[in-house]
């Protein structure tokens, strides 16, 4: 018997028989049949091909070396030989394939449908320094990349989001692009964010209402003053509208001016318009919704025509736009 090792343990048990090398004859018989069968499907015997032995000189050696070069031409399922170019499935599919972990491998429809790419797997931080952990880590930030995520806080001023530790970025509002206001991120909502090269634009910031106390002086005679109910809302064009309600005292007057403190602060000279509604003692008749001017930059409100505020009370409502710096 005659044994002869071709490649990765496999061994060939061939006969021998009388002088003759006879396990040369079976094995160039082998050769005969392996190389006039069809393995690709083209219609050609190529498993070895017609010319990588001579059939006329079969040797158990160049045979043994023409098993091993296809063995190394075919893909194993232990994974040893790496592909040389593109492997076309000829309309056949992977199946029962792992879950993608890396950028290189891979995805799941399931991984596709759940959004794993770009699933965050962790939120952490503050609410204005928020930090991010993605499944699949991503190696840089790209503009165009986007994101989502549950707030695990509300937002108290500007915020910044940083993402697999590559660096915090500024959350901006859409539109004009400023940056996120308080309230901006209200916790247990969730976001969508996309990075534009610079910043994270929150591409669901809906403002929201928020209060504020305001201070209120005039410029002459001295005030007391109850403010209520004050509200505002900065839009996604950073315009400013807010509400007032006012019930003052003044002693020693009378004031033409009245002045209180913004919300937000404005551009710097802005004037803008708002409505003064108010009863009591001022020196004109006023019926609701009756507008003045207002200087966004000293917060006063202008009484034209000659109106004053004279000694007394004064009960109103300030309400108004303009926008913010």
């Amino acid at each position: 018997m005659a044994y002869i090792t071709i490649a990765n343990g496999l061994t060939i048990v061939v006969p021998t028989k009388g002088t003759r090398n006879y396990s040369e004859q079976m094995l160039e018989n082998t050769f005969k049949k392996i190389s006039s069968h069809d393995h690709t499907g083209s219609g050609k015997g190529n498993l070895i091909g017609t010319n990588a032995l001579s059939p006329n000189a079969v040797t158990s050696a160049k045979l043994a070396t023409a098993i091993q070069t296809q063995l190394n031409n075919a893909l194993q399922k232990d994974g040893t030989v790496t592909p040389t170019a593109n492997l076309p499935m000829g309309g056949f599919k992977h199946t029962n394939v792992g879950l993608a972990a890396g950028r290189t491998e891979y995805l799941t429809l399931g991984q596709v449908v759940d959004a794993i790419p770009t699933k965050v797997s962790a939120t952490g931080g503050t609410a204005d320094v928020i930090t991010l952990t993605l499944t699949i880590p991503i190696p840089a930030y790209v503009a165009g990349q986007e994101f989502t995520f549950i707030a695990t806080g509300t937002n108290t001023a500007a915020a910044t989001i940083n993402i697999d530790g590559l660096g915090a970025r500024n959350i901006v509002r859409p539109g004009i692009q400023a940056n996120v206001i308080a309230g901006d991120i209200i916790s247990g909502k969730l976001y969508k964010i996309i990075y534009t090269g610079s910043v994270f634009v929150l591409i669901n910031c809906v403002p929201s209402v928020l209060t504020w106390t305001p201070t209120i002086t005039t410029a002459s005679g001295s005030l007391s003053s109850t403010t209520t109910n004050c509200i505002y809302k900065v839009g996604l064009d950073n315009l400013v509208e807010f509400e007032m309600f006012f019930d003052s005292t003044l002693s020693g007057g009378p004031s033409a001016l009245m002045s209180f403190t913004l919300p937000v602060t404005a551009i710097a000279g802005a004037v803008s318009r708002c409505t003064f509604a108010a009863r009591g003692n001022v020196g004109l008749v006023l019926t609701n919704g009756f507008s003045y001017l207002f200087n966004t930059t000293t917060g006063y409100i202008e009484l034209n025509s000659g109106a004053s505020w004279i000694n007394g009370t004064v009960q109103g409502r300030v309400s108004g736009s303009y926008l913010a710096g």
